[in-house]
């Protein structure tokens, strides 16, 4: 897997499809934002505060790194993809 300081993309989920997300298009994520589940919550809640309800997912090179919804400024972290394939975040935060 590629270095956590990487930047990745955000893209929101639309109806059918997805988008890059224009008023955020990238984000980087550090080893200190993975320390544990809430920590990454915590900072996601920060970096989306001004975002609208919906779902947005981050994309790496290697897949989506984390994939989550904001409903009502509350942050809801997806566990498992469709496919049942964790996402990548899962293999990095520590528990």
């Amino acid at each position: 897997m590629s270095k956590i300081n990487k930047e990745l993309i955000v893209m929101q989920v639309k109806q059918g499809y997805s988008e890059v997300y224009m008023y955020k298009p990238t984000l980087i994520i550090t080893p200190k934002h993975l320390r544990n589940k809430k920590v990454f919550v915590d900072f996601l809640k920060g970096t989306s505060a001004n975002w609208k309800d919906g779902r947005y997912f981050f994309r790496s090179e290697e897949g989506t790194f984390a994939y989550f919804e904001i409903r009502d400024g509350k942050i809801n972290l997806r566990r498992v993809a469709n496919n049942g394939k964790k996402d990548l975040i899962w293999q990095k935060i520590k528990f």
